[in-house]
């Protein structure tokens, strides 16, 4: 029950900017009568700064990401994303390197359309990645503060409403083709590179 209810709400906050359904549980439309995995999936969506909530009115998602808050989010990531790139390059274990090299595999094996769930997959799998970097770097307060961004959730609202790039995926084969062969600057250029670009193309699509 709580699995499913999670998945119907953070569907709802990730594709729409307006929830009028998942205000207060049991409300028409809603499948589902117990409340409980409803504050639940409500909490962790309000804790990841999805979406706020408003005293005798319920939930609704927080604004898209604007041209200030989007230049402050890349402005961070720069600092810090191509710093564990960086250093994963240097400490990485051949275990982490396997699971970056599936994760740009099945980067280039999904079907890219215009479903949430297609969407959602290839999210899923950026967001790995990054991850994978991050945690490779063995750096706890590095991987904490990026953690904390809730970066990918954000940045998939944004790609759900203007598409995904397919440069992405050169991108990341990029970054792992310079970690594979532990040479760390060109990791740390090649995640910087990323990050400009991605922030470009996103500039460039919301027309800010």
């Amino acid at each position: 029950m709580r699995t499913i209810v999670g998945r119907h709400v953070r569907q709802q906050a990730l594709g729409s900017p307006v929830l009028p359904s998942i205000g207060k549980p049991g409300r028409p439309g809603v499948p589902w009568e117990k409340p409980a995995p409803f504050r639940e999936a409500l909490a962790r969506l309000e804790a990841e700064g999805l979406v706020t909530k408003e005293p005798l009115r319920g939930y609704s998602s927080t604004p898209l990401l604007g041209s200030s808050s989007l230049q402050q989010l890349y402005e961070i990531r720069l600092i810090l994303e191509p710093a564990a790139a960086r250093k994963a390059a240097e400490t990485i274990s051949e275990s982490d390197l396997l699971l970056l090299e599936q994760q740009v595999l099945a980067m280039q094996q999904v079907k890219i359309g215009e479903t949430y769930k297609e969407y959602q997959q290839f999210s899923a799998t950026d967001a790995a990645f990054h991850s994978i970097i991050v945690r490779a770097a063995k750096n706890v307060f590095l991987q904490e503060a990026l953690e904390r961004l809730h970066a990918h959730l954000h940045l998939y609202r944004l790609y759900f409403h203007t598409g995904i790039a397919l440069e992405t995926i050169a991108e990341h084969q990029e970054i792992l083709n310079a970690i594979q062969r532990h040479t760390a600057e060109a990791a740390a250029v090649s995640m910087t590179r990323h990050l400009q670009q991605a922030q470009r193309r996103l500039l460039q699509r919301l027309h800010l």
